[in-house]
């Protein structure tokens, strides 16, 4: 049975694994963290231009999290050949990205919507006329933006 548990510790993560422990930086923690969220956020929006073994391979890696040992024995490859695979998908993602900019409009529409969800969350302020008017900016931005 597999068990991953990941501890907070001040400045340092502990991430304990079958029984094995590790401890990295909090700051390296996250990094990685938010890189792999990136990655799972270009794969939903580009993954379908990955021809079938790449998106297959990178499936496993970042939404599955199976590590490359795990892919390279499953496939009878080595494990570097699923790093450089893994390497040359993510800068076609990335390559994806720059030219498009889905990802970025994506998040730029989600941080707008969050404020209007701020705006009308907070109860005393949700009536006045200077919070519509700001609701009604911000959904002009995303209108926009669309």
């Amino acid at each position: 049975m597999i068990c991953c548990q990941i501890k907070i510790l001040d400045n340092l993560i502990s991430h304990e694994y079958n029984g094995k422990v590790a401890r990295i930086s909090r700051g390296v923690f996250l990094m990685q963290f938010e890189d792999r969220i990136r990655s799972g956020y270009l794969f939903d929006l580009y993954g379908e231009l990955l021809n079938e073994n790449q998106k297959e391979i990178y499936e496993e890696y970042f939404i599955e999290d199976l590590s490359m040992s795990e892919i390279a024995n499953e496939r009878g490859i080595t494990r570097q050949s699923v790093s450089d695979l893994i390497k040359r998908c993510t800068q076609s993602l990335e390559k994806y990205e720059k030219r498009l900019g889905l990802l970025q409009r994506f998040l730029d529409i989600r941080s707008l919507a969050e404020k209007i969800e701020e705006i009308s969350a907070d109860k005393s302020t949700y009536e006045s006329e200077a919070s519509r008017q700001k609701i009604n900016e911000l959904s002009k931005e995303i209108a926009e933006s669309l």
